[in-house]
């Protein structure tokens, strides 16, 4: 086992598991945006809860979403009745959001807890990067509504002598830093999912 690993309790009602749920786009927690501009964003949260109570409990999803500072920049709240699988989805428009890109990989932290009065029941943190990313034919690639300089990139491997696939997060980073400095602004993760 050369990844991080964690043994996670979840109390009767809790945000389900993306990769147990199966579903494209949906379990967990899936964050999205739509009408992205410098001076707009809808910012989409949806998140799945799950119970294994007998019968259905309402519960509050609060969300939480700070900017890159920490500062709280809004909090959503929803309220309704859980029952099996519950899909909540909360909808804010952020005014003058700041656009992610690999020049300036600004991201907001999304805070979410699942409330049965006062008592929280679950939670979790989910950072965002509001993007637009398109391919536009001839014109190329467009990142938030402008035409981005030519993508250069190459293929990375994660392995390395004597340690194999087993890289501390460290090693990670600097390969990651070391690729940038020599301008690469994507990167093709070779043959495999890397950790």
């Amino acid at each position: 086992m050369y990844r991080d690993v964690w043994l996670i309790g979840k109390s009767s009602i809790a945000i389900t598991d993306a990769i147990e749920c199966n579903q494209v786009a949906g379990g967990g927690v899936f964050i999205h945006f739509d009408n992205i501009s410098e001076k707009k964003a809808d910012v989409f949260i949806d998140v799945e809860l799950g119970s294994n109570l007998p019968k259905s409990k309402s519960v509050t999803l609060l969300a939480r979403i700070k900017d890159a500072d920490g500062r709280l920049v809004k909090t959503l709240r929803q309220s309704r009745a859980v029952a099996n699988y519950s899909l909540f989805t909360i909808h804010y428009s952020l005014n003058n959001p700041r656009l992610w890109s690999p020049e300036s990989p600004y991201l907001y932290t999304v805070e979410l807890q699942v409330l049965d009065g006062k008592k929280s029941l679950d939670g979790g943190i989910v950072r965002m990067g509001i993007r637009k990313a398109e391919f536009r034919g001839k014109d190329g690639f467009w990142l938030n509504g402008k035409p981005y300089h030519q993508l250069v990139g190459g293929n990375r491997h994660q392995d390395f002598a004597y340690v194999g696939n087993a890289l501390p997060n460290s090693q990670q980073w600097r390969d990651v830093m070391r690729l940038k400095q020599a301008g690469m602004t994507i990167i093709r993760a070779a043959h495999y999912p890397q950790d």
